[in-house]
């Protein structure tokens, strides 16, 4: 675990330029600075691909998560697939289909010289299974970038994943609900996250790709929506990413579990 999410011992307020997952090069503007995630279609917005998820940022700042079935399908985040009621028979009750979903971030807060780590973990179906990991930062390599990644992913219960994460030395975990989770969407976002290279949230790195990007993207394919900002502040600081401490502080909200 010493080696998990390693960032620099001290804050610098100027940083180099630092490139997130989501595409910032997109030409889709927002109209408003309220934070959140939106379809292409609900911007309505010349440049805003109608099938793609943006991300609108205060200050101004937009970025493409690239395409979504459900902006595709009906425009919006999610779609209800309930048909209108027939106009030659009378409607016919139907069984709900909503899912429920379970998303965990699972925490060390004296990893990395006390920064902390972050994992995850989320339920598949509404059945008692889950997919849960971890990057644990740099393979044998401290404090460089673009460099394989120290990764585990696993499956079982709810009580096995907590017991695996309590036997990894991790302290603090909080879950939240969400519906209509998309667990096929969030289990391929995770094998590609796992092949890519792992880049320190610190100069010389000009990209970031650790533990927090990674929880968060996964999540993020999971449709948990109500995730907090992964950025300090962008005013101030520009695309400067929280540490997980911190970030693990605002998903939980001072309602923290401990294992």
């Amino acid at each position: 675990m010493n080696s998990k999410c390693l960032f620099a011992f001290l804050l610098v307020i100027f940083v180099s330029e630092v490139y997130p997952i989501c595409d910032y090069k997109t030409k889709c503007k927002c109209p408003s600075t309220k934070q959140g995630q939106y379809c292409g279609k609900t911007l309505g917005v010349s440049g805003c691909d109608p099938t793609h998820v943006y991300e609108c940022e205060p200050y101004g700042k937009v970025c493409d998560y690239g395409f979504r079935s459900s902006c595709a399908e009906c425009g919006n985040l999610t779609c209800s697939n309930q048909p209108p009621p027939s106009s030659t028979k009378p409607p016919q009750k139907q069984e709900p289909t909503i899912q429920n979903g379970e998303a965990c971030v699972f925490h060390c807060k004296s990893c990395a010289s006390g920064f902390g780590h972050v994992a995850w973990g989320f339920r598949i179906g509404n059945d008692n299974k889950y997919t849960y990991g971890s990057d644990d930062g740099p393979d044998n390599k401290l404090h460089e970038c673009d460099v394989a990644k120290k990764w585990w992913n696993s499956s079982g219960t709810r009580a096995e994943m907590l017991s695996r994460f309590k036997r990894e030395n991790y302290v603090n975990y909080y879950c939240k609900n969400t519906v209509n989770p998309n667990a096929e969407f969030a289990q391929k976002r995770m094998s590609e996250l796992k092949t890519q290279k792992y880049f320190l949230n610190s100069p010389p790195c000009k990209k970031v790709a650790n533990c927090l990007t990674d929880t968060y993207e996964i999540l993020y394919a999971y449709n948990m929506l109500k995730l907090p900002s992964k950025y300090v502040d962008t005013l101030k600081y520009g695309d400067l990413l929280k540490y997980p401490n911190t970030w693990f502080e605002d998903w939980c909200d001072n309602k923290c579990w401990s294992l």
